[in-house]
Order: structure tokens, then C-alpha cells, then sequence
């Protein structure tokens, strides 16, 4: 039975599916800064925000989540105020700049109505993956 090339082909083609199932959930988990950066807004403006918290760092999750729950609200208030209710349009990349575990990157969120702000992130490699840090 393991001889026949039907069975081979029917093998490999449930491996290759189950490969590329797993390559597109690793692909919010820090492939570049960029890519974590990117990810990171679009969970947030779909209010997906457990997703969105994943992709912070573990210190930076507790921070966020002592200081947001002290604040009232939440993480997903600050979402909402973040994505001006869910309204980003694009995420572009201005300028990163990696250094070994660290980066630094600039982007510029532009809104449906026009608007745009630039953000200063901050990433750090952990666990083997991009993590967020801190956002100015």
C-alpha cells in the first residue's frame, strides 16, 4: 500500500496543505518588524485584539494590560481610539532600522477619512519571533 502512487501523492498533498495552514499563522508572528508592525494594526482596526496582543512582548502585554485596566476601558477602548474606530485605510512603512534583537519602526497609519498619523514602534526578537514593544 505505501508503494502505490496514488497513496504517495494523496500523503504529500495533505502534508503540503497542513504546511502552508501553518506557514500562514506564523506569518502574523513576527517574520520582520515590519510585517508585526503591519499585522499588528490590521488586528487592530478588524477589533480583533487578542490577536493583536499576541504580537505584543510579554512585558509589554502586562504593561499594557496593568495600565489600560487602570485607565478604564481596556485594551479594546484604547483599539478604538487607536484606529479611530476601525477606520485605518493603510499602514506604511517609512523607514526600520534593525540592531541584532531590536528595531525601531516608523510608520505612517492613514485613515478612510484622509487623516494620518506616524508611529514610532518598537520591536524586540523573542522567542525567535518580532515582538511589539512600545508605540510613540
Amino acid at each position: 500500500m505505501i508503494s502505490n502512487p496514488r497513496y504517495l501523492v494523496a500523503v504529500a498533498a495533505i502534508i503540503s496543505i497542513g504546511m502552508s495552514g501553518c506557514s500562514q499563522v506564523r506569518s502574523d508572528f513576527g517574520g520582520s518588524p515590519e510585517s508585526t508592525v503591519k499585522a499588528f494594526y490590521e488586528h487592530l482596526n478588524k477589533a480583533e485584539y487578542s490577536k493583536a496582543k499576541e504580537l505584543y512582548t510579554r512585558e509589554a502585554r502586562q504593561m499594557v494590560d496593568g495600565q489600560l485596566m487602570a485607565l478604564g476601558g481596556g485594551f479594546a477602548k484604547w483599539g478604538e481610539h487607536e484606529t479611530k474606530g476601525g477606520t485605518i485605510k493603510e499602514v506604511s512603512i517609512l523607514s526600520s532600522d534593525v540592531r541584532g534583537e531590536g528595531a525601531k519602526v516608523l510608520c505612517r497609519i492613514t485613515f478612510i477619512d484622509g487623516s494620518a498619523v506616524t508611529k514610532s514602534v518598537f520591536l524586540t526578537k523573542e522567542d525567535g519571533s518580532w515582538r511589539m514593544g512600545l508605540i510613540e
